[in-house]
């Protein structure tokens, strides 16, 4: 027998054991047993009654379990929001728009191999609490990061130390327990199965030493947006092949600007959104004169995104000297046709201009 409370402090249960149950409890002994008085709980309706479980186990969707967050010494809470419209409606490719956190233990926290709970609390909608189907699926992954503390692009990969499960389940809680230096900066990456919804949620971090909790390095202020397509006469395909010269290319004139005591330029992040089909690359290439064709690599590039990946590609912030280059997109077959996007992200403005 249990003992519950309507959290809205009224509409209590109607079945076995019951205050409108007297045949339950016609037995003095089990009234007395657990102090309940049906007769005075009738007068009045604060939401608290008394139900089997097995009738619990029959009406009831979840059953959550909590602790007191006194257990633990160091804990922080948040309040976010989640617009549908932000990050990849499949994130299976790309994670980089999705919401992230960066969790920053303390030396005495790596040096103990601190326990970290991580819990994210999707707020419940009226319709969800009127018994509508829940659609939203939701987990959390953690990366390893670093002092940079950059936003993460790829799911998975060996920098991934957690896989979260997705849930439609309104609680996701992660157990991480620190090994060692190497876990001194960990980003928290929230994750929808197949998003459509806006949500909203609460992020709760709880450890047995000190951290902190904290937003990944803003991304730069100038923002170039390039859309476009590989059409069948500019699918050149990789740099291996003889038509590489024929991809997409744009000219770039970075600009002198003082980063450092010994340096100018500036701090460039590029990225590609492309469909699932296409695997893609994209490489900034320095060249002697403004708006050359690279038509093959008789150097590396400055900035290369690596291997070819279907559907997204990125790099981290790089520092790009002044001067100028060339900025190619490709495919990895010759011929693959289809749209992409690209953004070129920079602490300085630059200019951006199409290569004919």
């Amino acid at each position: 027998l249990l003992r519950l409370k309507n959290p809205w402090a009224h509409s209590g249960w109607n079945g076995r054991f019951s205050k409108e149950d007297a045949i339950s409890w016609s037995n003095p002994n089990l009234r007395a047993e657990v102090g309940y008085n049906p007769c005075a709980h009738s007068q009045f309706d604060d939401g608290v009654f008394f139900i089997e479980w097995e009738d619990v186990c029959r009406y009831f969707t979840n059953l959550h379990f909590s602790w007191s967050p006194n257990l633990f010494s160091f804990r922080t809470t948040l309040h976010a929001t989640w617009p549908s419209e932000v990050g990849a409606d499949d994130d299976s490719f790309n994670i980089r728009d999705n919401p992230q956190y960066i969790l920053t233990l303390s030396d005495n926290a790596v040096q103990k191999g601190a326990t970290v709970w991580v819990l994210i609390s999707r707020h419940v909608t009226k319709q969800e609490q009127e018994g509508a189907d829940v659609s939203d699926f939701l987990t959390i992954h953690v990366h390893r990061s670093d002092r940079k503390k950059e936003r993460i692009s790829y799911p998975g990969g060996s920098s991934c130390v957690y896989t979260g499960a997705y849930t439609n389940s309104s609680h996701v809680l992660v157990r991480y327990d620190a090994i060692g230096s190497q876990d001194k900066f960990l980003s928290l990456v929230l994750s929808q199965y197949q998003k459509s919804h806006y949500l909203s949620y609460t992020l709760s971090c709880y450890c047995t030493a000190p951290f902190e909790l904290g937003k990944p390095t803003k991304d730069p202020e100038h923002i170039t947006e390039i859309k476009s397509q590989w059409t069948r006469q500019s699918a050149g395909g990789p740099p291996s092949s003889s038509t590489f010269g024929m991809n997409p290319m744009w000219a770039i004139q970075i600009p002198p600007e003082v980063l450092g005591s010994s340096q100018d330029g500036s701090f460039l992040q590029l990225s590609c959104t492309t469909t699932r089909s296409i695997a893609v690359n994209l490489m900034l290439v320095r060249v002697d004169r403004l708006g050359t064709r690279v038509r093959r690599l008789n150097n590396e590039p400055l900035i290369d995104t690596g291997d070819y990946r279907h559907s997204f590609v990125a790099t981290n912030l790089r520092c790009v000297p002044s001067g100028s280059y060339t900025l190619v997109v490709s495919t990895y077959y010759p011929g693959q046709t289809g749209s992409f996007t690209i953004k070129v992200l920079s602490t300085s403005k630059i200019d951006v201009k199409a290569i004919a």
